[in-house]
């Protein structure tokens, strides 16, 4: 399943906190929580919001949107997280 996260989070680094938008692909709303906890976490996470959005683990984008995905996966190769 795919989710749509809004998180805040305390950066330690930038001693601020950042507000970031994402798509989660987990098992279940737990998992994906679960996933940006580990990931962020714990005590550095001040809020997270998560809905469903696909019952798949991928996003087709068809060839009407072909710019805007080509555009997307540009500039959000930053910020893929490994």
């Amino acid at each position: 399943m795919t989710y749509i996260a809004t998180i805040k989070y305390y950066d330690e680094f930038d001693s601020k906190t950042i507000t970031s938008f994402m798509f989660v692909a987990a098992d279940s709303t737990s998992k994906a929580v679960e996933q940006l906890s580990d990931f962020y976490g714990e005590n550095n996470l001040e809020d997270i919001t998560i809905s469903a959005f696909s019952p798949h683990n991928f996003l087709e984008i068809n060839e009407d949107f072909d710019e805007l995905f080509h555009d997307f996966a540009l500039h959000a190769g930053d910020n893929v997280v490994w």
